[in-house]
């Protein structure tokens, strides 16, 4: 359980950044 609610933000901020490099 702790490592999805860690998982969910880390994964925003790859798709964040996904987008701002493309």
């Amino acid at each position: 359980f702790l490592i999805f609610i860690l998982f969910i933000p880390v994964l925003s901020l790859l798709e964040n950044k996904l987008l701002n490099n493309h």
